[in-house]
């Protein structure tokens, strides 16, 4: 049986989110302070997130998809679930 993942640890899935993050951040053409600001985050969480280094919730995700303006699967579109780690 597959083991699971250690809640801390971050793999591909959380890297191709960050990507789609900072993607529609900059279609917004939106800093990254604002976004942190607007989630009640701090800009370092921010670019944890962008850069894959810290997994996002189910409610830090979807506070994400209302203010980038996209559904919550946006994030996820591209992935390749053969990668998941």
């Amino acid at each position: 049986m597959e083991q699971m993942a250690s809640a801390r640890s971050t793999g591909a899935i959380d890297r191709h989110v960050g990507i789609r993050i900072r993607l529609r951040r900059r279609i917004l053409q939106m800093s990254s302070q604002t976004l942190a600001a607007k989630l009640g985050v701090t800009l370092q969480q921010v670019e944890r997130y962008e850069n894959g280094a810290s997994r996002i919730g189910a409610a830090g995700l979807f506070s994400l998809a209302c203010t980038l303006k996209v559904p919550v699967g946006y994030f996820f579109e591209g992935f390749d679930p053969a990668l998941k780690r």
